[in-house]
């Protein structure tokens, strides 16, 4: 099997280049990353984690040997953190939270999550 495969879903220019280049040597597979809405994250959250709020990452690993699984980024949520950071939202890229999360799926320290929210610190 090759390298890792990124696919990203919205807009986040250069974002599945970079995570290919910055993940882990021993990633392999392919995973998706979708850029939503604040009120999509709230949604997802709220129908899978009881909690009816926004948050910046969700992560869904997936139960197939080759894929890593999903990452949901919400758009609104980083941006208002960049800004409060003091960056440009491109130079504080939702990224970071997103190799965290790929990672964890290399890792795979449970047989079978169905969900698993991602801390972006």
């Amino acid at each position: 099997m090759g390298k890792l495969s990124v696919e990203v879903v919205g807009r986040a220019p250069g974002l599945a280049a970079w995570l290919s280049s910055v993940a882990p040597a021993r990633a392999r597979g392919t995973m998706t990353v979708a850029i939503v809405s604040d009120a999509r994250v709230r949604a997802l959250n709220r129908t899978f984690r009881k909690t009816d709020r926004a948050t910046d990452v969700l992560s869904f690993p997936a139960e197939e040997p080759r894929y890593l699984g999903d990452v949901v980024i919400s758009s609104g949520l980083a941006a208002r953190q960049a800004r409060a950071a003091g960056h440009s939202l491109a130079s504080c890229s939702p990224a970071v939270p997103v190799r965290s999360t790929l990672a964890r799926a290399i890792r795979r320290p449970s047989p079978n999550p169905v969900f698993k929210p991602c801390d972006s610190t």
